[in-house]
C-alpha cells in the first residue's frame, strides 16, 4: 500500500514537499540523487538557471485572447522580473512584454480567423542593469506554447498524464524520463488524425512541471495538444474537484469535450460530472507488487457508478477499440477480472 499511496499522495502535495516525500520513502530512489535533481533544475526542466513556459491556448478563429509567459527561480519558485520577454510566430513579431513581480508576462493576441495550430516562440531578450546572482543566462532560453484554433463545434477528447500515457510513478516523473504507455501515442495519433479529434492534456501536476510535460510529450511522439496544469494550490486538492472544475470551465466554450481518459477514480468522476465518456486505465503494471496493484484496482473499479458512460480497460487499444467500435469493457467486469 505504501508505494501506491504515494503515488497518489504525490501529486496532492506542493511540488517541493512531494520531492521531500519520496526521497525520504520511495524504495529504490536514493534521497540525495532527488534533492540534488531538484535543486539542479532538472526536476521542472529548468535551464540556464531558469524556469520559463507559457501557458497554451485554446481559442475559437479570430477571438481575442491573451498570451502568457512566465520566469521563475526553480529552487524557490519565485518570479524573476523586469525581463523583457518576445513573442514570434515564425518570422512575425507579435509583440514584447515585461515580466511582473511573479514573473509573469502577459501579451494580448487576436487568434488567427481560420482553425489550426500555431507555435508561438517565447524569447528572453533583454534583462534589467542587475540581475540576482542565482539567476543565469535567461537569453539563451526558448519555449515554444500552442494557440490552438478550433471550429465552436470541435469534438475533443481530454487526456491526464500519469498512469495514463506516462508509464511511471512520481518519483521517475520528478529524477527521470518515464516511458510512455504502449500504443498511446500511435492510438492517439490516430484519433486526432483519422477520426478528427482534438486533444487537452489535462494534468494535475503543478504549473511548474509545464516545461518538463511539454518535453515529455513531444519527446515521445505525442500529437500536439493544449495541455493544461493547475496552480500548486489545486495540485494539492482533490482530483475529483479540481478537474470537474477545470472541465466545466472549459465547457462553458466548448460543447464537443466528450471523452476522457484517467487512471484513477477521481478522473473518472471529474468525467461523469460534465456527461462525458469516461475511460479509466488502471495502474496493472508489473513487478514484485503486481498482485497489489490488480486488488487496488479491483476495489477502486467497483467504486464506480455502474453506468454505460464508464469504461474500464487494460490497455490503449481497447480505448481505441471502445472510441472507434463502440465496444463495451464494463468496469465491473474489469473488476471481476483481476480479483474475483
Amino acid at each position: 500500500m505504501l508505494s501506491h499511496g504515494l503515488s497518489l499522495v504525490a501529486y496532492h502535495l506542493s511540488f517541493v514537499a512531494a520531492v521531500l516525500v519520496a526521497a525520504v520513502l520511495l524504495s529504490g530512489c536514493k534521497a540525495t540523487t532527488m534533492i540534488g535533481t531538484y535543486r539542479g533544475g532538472g526536476a521542472v526542466a529548468a535551464e540556464q538557471g531558469a524556469l520559463f513556459y507559457g501557458q497554451d491556448v485554446l481559442a475559437m478563429p479570430g477571438e481575442p485572447v491573451e498570451l502568457i509567459a512566465r520566469l521563475r527561480k526553480p529552487k524557490s519558485f519565485r518570479g524573476i522580473a523586469d525581463v523583457v520577454v518576445a513573442f514570434d510566430a515564425g518570422a512575425q513579431r507579435l509583440g514584447t512584454a515585461v515580466t511582473d513581480r511573479d514573473g509573469f508576462a502577459r501579451l494580448a493576441y487576436t487568434a488567427p480567423s481560420r482553425p489550426g495550430d500555431t507555435i508561438v516562440t517565447l524569447t528572453p531578450i533583454q534583462t534589467p542593469a542587475r540581475m540576482s546572482d542565482d539567476v543565469g543566462d535567461v537569453l539563451q532560453i526558448r519555449y515554444d506554447m500552442l494557440v490552438a484554433v478550433r471550429p465552436p463545434g470541435e469534438r475533443f477528447i481530454v487526456v491526464d498524464l500519469d498512469h495514463t500515457i506516462v508509464d511511471g510513478r512520481a518519483y521517475q516523473v520528478v529524477t527521470g524520463e518515464p516511458p510512455a504507455m504502449a500504443d498511446a501515442s500511435d492510438v492517439l495519433w490516430r484519433l486526432s488524425e483519422r477520426d478528427g479529434y482534438s486533444l487537452i492534456y489535462l494534468t494535475q501536476r503543478p504549473d511548474a512541471l509545464t516545461r518538463k510535460s511539454k518535453h515529455w510529450l513531444t519527446a515521445h511522439r505525442f500529437p500536439p495538444g493544449v495541455l493544461v496544469t493547475v496552480r500548486t494550490k489545486e495540485a494539492m486538492g482533490d482530483t475529483a474537484e479540481v478537474k470537474t472544475r477545470r472541465l466545466r470551465e472549459l465547457m462553458t466554450r466548448w460543447e464537443g469535450i466528450v471523452i476522457g481518459v484517467g487512471d484513477r477514480e477521481g478522473d473518472c468522476l471529474a468525467y461523469l460530472a460534465n456527461d462525458m465518456q469516461a475511460y479509466v486505465i488502471p495502474d496493472l503494471r508489473q513487478g514484485d507488487d503486481a498482485e497489489k496493484r490488480r486488488r487496488i484496482a479491483a476495489a477502486m473499479l467497483r467504486r464506480l457508478p455502474d453506468t454505460p458512460n464508464v469504461q474500464a480497460v487494460r490497455n490503449w487499444k481497447q480505448i481505441e477499440q471502445g472510441i472507434t467500435q463502440g465496444k463495451r469493457f464494463p468496469a465491473q467486469q474489469l473488476a471481476a477480472e483481476l480479483d474475483p
